[in-house]
């Protein structure tokens, strides 16, 4: 659902639910902002960002999960993410962060 509102919004859409394919496309293609989910299958979400991190791939990152609390925040703050959305979110409240991020981006 998620790709299907993305891309009706305009945006080109590369979608995996594998820490190590998203790894990998991010390795190949130019990505201009991930929006990570923290459960994911296999490696978390959280361990895609500090890998994301180590290997310093430069993009901005919105992490969207249902399981935030101040203790996530803190860790994630400490990673360096960009933005957050909490599910369930409304499309507009996505496309509002995604614009914030990517304004915030592109001035930084």
């Amino acid at each position: 659902m998620l790709v299907e509102v993305l891309e009706r919004m305009g945006h080109q859409v590369q979608s995996t639910d594998k820490a190590k394919d998203a790894l990998s496309t991010m390795e190949r293609v130019n990505i201009d902002l991930v929006l990570l989910d923290l459960k994911m299958p296999g490696v978390s979400g959280f361990g895609l960002l500090k890998l994301m991190r180590r290997r310093q791939l430069p993009v901005p990152v919105i992490v969207v999960s249902a399981h935030i609390s101040q203790d996530v925040v803190k860790e994630l703050a400490e990673v360096g993410i960009q933005g957050m959305l909490a599910k369930p979110f409304k499309k507009d409240r996505m496309k509002e962060e995604i614009e914030r991020v990517r304004k915030a981006y592109l001035s930084g």
